[in-house]
């Protein structure tokens, strides 16, 4: 066999190994899936139903760890008079969730309860203490707008209230205070 010869065979023999290696590399890598696919086991997906002042509302399913935000965005965004502004887009969502996305100029009795945020019950009359701005929070009977501040902090600091009981760990809410608002709270 000629020198010529062999280094062809060679040259043929390692492009091939080459082409076999990004075969087998494309086959095996794994893709994330996208926001809003439904390719990941039932049990890991959240159901999520968006309505309000989104372009296309609807029930939405995101795997978890996800916030607001990519319930809206699966939703088609917020529509032109979402009023972005009463809602908390960086709230994780939980399964069965309904966000309410309400428009500007809506009241917010009027958008579902001041967080605008329901329940899988569509009850949305108690303040959500993981996603109610300082107005909405201000509104609890002996909360004013230093406790709320507390309670944002708080919030922000620890990656949101896990239980309404963890309330009593902010810095002024004590047991009477407590009851005086656990009625009127969610999360």
């Amino acid at each position: 066999m000629e020198k010529s010869e062999k280094l062809r065979w060679i040259a043929a023999v390692l492009v091939g190994c080459v082409i076999l290696g990004i075969s087998l590399y494309n086959g095996t890598r794994k893709t994330l899936p996208q926001v809003g696919e439904n390719t990941l086991p039932q049990s890991e997906l959240n159901v999520i139903y968006v309505s309000g002042a989104v372009n296309h509302p609807g029930v939405v399913k995101l795997s978890g760890g996800l916030r607001m935000i990519d319930a809206i965005n699966a939703a088609g965004g917020l529509s032109p008079e979402a009023d972005a502004s009463k809602i908390n887009l960086a709230q994780a969502v939980k399964d069965g969730m309904q966000i309410l996305v309400p428009a500007q100029g809506k009241v917010a009795a009027e958008a579902a309860g001041t967080s605008a945020i329901l329940d899988g019950q569509g009850k949305g009359s108690k303040i959500n203490i993981n996603s109610a701005g300082k107005q909405e929070l201000d509104q609890l009977p002996g909360v004013g707008a230093a406790m709320a501040d507390r309670i944002i902090e708080y919030r922000n600091n620890h990656g949101g209230f896990r239980n309404v009981e963890e309330l009593k760990k902010v810095n002024g809410i004590g047991e009477a205070k407590f009851e005086k608002i656990k009625d009127k709270i969610s999360l």
